[in-house]
């Protein structure tokens, strides 16, 4: 699963704007799986979970700019890996996730 930054202009126009004072500003919205809401239009992402299953879901920050706190509601996530991080398994019901790779392990 993706989440990443999302700029409505183009990276070209980004550059001759502002990225050549520094790095870039907030991004205009976020992206789940490469999708989102805005302005009345487009859709979330969504994923159905099993009750009483157990569920993986490797989470990857593709952001230029971004990071998120990701929480599914009402559940409790177990982070198993960290972007090659050596890490002990530790749970969790809010996780910062920057820009890189988180592996996650819950029951639905």
């Amino acid at each position: 699963m993706t989440v990443t930054d999302w700029f409505h202009e183009t990276a070209e126009s980004l550059y001759a704007s502002q990225l050549q004072l520094g790095p870039p500003g907030p991004s205009d919205t976020g992206l789940i799986n490469g999708m989102n809401e805005f302005n009345g239009s487009g859709k979330y992402s969504q994923i159905t979970f099993t009750p009483g299953k157990k569920h993986r879901i490797r989470l990857i920050n593709t952001s230029t700019n971004t990071h998120f706190k990701f929480w599914i509601d009402e559940h409790i996530m177990t982070v198993m890996a960290a972007d090659f991080v050596p890490i002990q398994p530790y749970t969790t019901d809010v996780l910062n996730i920057a820009i890189g790779m988180v592996l996650l392990e819950g029951t639905g």
